[in-house]
């Protein structure tokens, strides 16, 4: 009986081993992804795409319809504290037009739609800390 006794404990203390480690592996396997974003708060309505974050890593995107002979009116304003922070504009056919790179920055840019279709607005986050806000209109 005592036997039987030890051989249980046993197989629940590998059952416990067993858990955790697959446990550890799922938490592993979830941090490692390309995108990491802490105390990231965003707002995307209508025409405005803004967030601030304490630290994001990764990319994110929003899609803006427009027609040929339309002018694409973009504002932005980027803050970094740290790391970089990078924003641009993708045409229909893959071109493509930096708006912020690297820093702070505040400016607009007024583009001629040349083909009608979906414009791709990329922000992507290196380790940044701080702000973004883009507001368009056609």
């Amino acid at each position: 009986m005592m036997k039987l006794k030890r051989m249980m404990k046993g197989n629940q203390k590998r059952r416990t081993l067993l858990v955790l480690m697959l446990a550890l592996l799922l938490f592993a396997t979830g941090c490692s992804t390309s995108s990491l974003k802490v105390g990231y708060v965003s707002t995307s309505i209508g025409s405005e795409f803004s967030a601030s974050y304490y630290h994001f890593n990764g990319t994110e995107s929003r899609r803006i319809k427009a027609e040929e002979g339309e002018t694409l009116s973009i504002q932005y304003e980027t803050e970094v504290k740290r790391g970089s922070l990078d924003i641009w504009i993708q045409s229909p056919d893959g071109e493509t037009i930096d708006l912020a790179t690297g820093g702070t920055t505040v400016d607009s840019i007024e583009i001629p739609v040349e083909e009608s279709g979906y414009y791709r607005l990329m922000v992507v986050g290196d380790s940044t800390r701080g702000s973004f806000d883009v507001d368009w209109s056609k």
